[in-house]
């Protein structure tokens, strides 16, 4: 798993952890979608 990829996992925990987010995670399908070797999106599941 490229650094990026986990570096963007610790900020989306941080952003929803932190109380601030105005969204609520759903923790039911969170994925990732590798385009490339140098692209991935991050899909996060919220209420």
């Amino acid at each position: 798993m490229p650094q990026a990829v986990i570096d963007t996992w610790s900020s989306i925990w941080e952003h929803f952890g932190s109380g601030e987010s105005k969204h609520i995670r759903a923790y039911t399908t969170d994925f990732e979608l590798y385009k490339s070797g140098h692209e991935v999106d991050i899909f996060i599941a919220i209420k």
